[in-house]
């Protein structure tokens, strides 16, 4: 089953700016930003790239990075915004929190049916049509959205191999 990455969020470790000085750069290099009383977003032209900085009285800087599309991407993402905070990209250190990828199994799904298989196959199901119309499904790893559609929707992994996994598992039993 052929899953696509949507959107991969990490936390970064740069060394420590005040968001004053973020917001100096910003506008000296034309980038558009918003002001939050606790961090500065920052929105890269031309991207889906998003880069938070939150304010730190340590001597590292927390920031939290998302649209980046795929891992070839990731390295030359992280390299932008450390050209505009002037940092070289060896003093910085990451961490993915979430993979999001969609997939689509091209038929309509009955969760009746479907349910049983999945929890003995060791996922945990929920299902409550009258609040949501998507079964939840979740791994040690990842988690999924199933829609009656046939769409899928996973996250909540660190990697895209989990997320391709539990595609798999539940591939195997629509």
């Amino acid at each position: 089953m052929l899953i696509s990455v949507r959107n991969i969020k990490l936390s970064a470790k740069f060394p420590c700016l005040s968001l004053e000085e973020i917001v100096e750069r910003c506008d000296n290099a034309g980038i558009m930003y918003k002001c939050y009383p606790n961090f500065v977003q920052l929105y890269f032209p031309h991207s889906k790239l998003r880069a938070s900085f939150f304010k730190t009285r340590s001597s590292s800087q927390h920031v939290n990075v998302t649209g980046i599309k795929n891992f070839l991407e990731l390295s030359d993402n992280l390299a932008q915004i450390c050209q505009l905070c002037d940092i070289p990209v060896t003093k910085i250190s990451y961490k993915v929190n979430n993979v999001t990828a969609v997939t689509n199994f091209n038929q309509s799904i009955c969760f009746d049916s479907l349910i049983p298989k999945l929890q003995q196959a060791g996922l945990l199901c929920r299902s409550n049509k009258e609040l949501f119309a998507g079964l939840s499904i979740k791994s040690d790893s990842c988690s999924a959205i199933l829609y009656q559609s046939g769409a899928l929707v996973l996250l909540g992994a660190d990697n895209i191999k989990s997320c391709q996994e539990l595609a798999d598992n539940i591939s195997n039993h629509v």
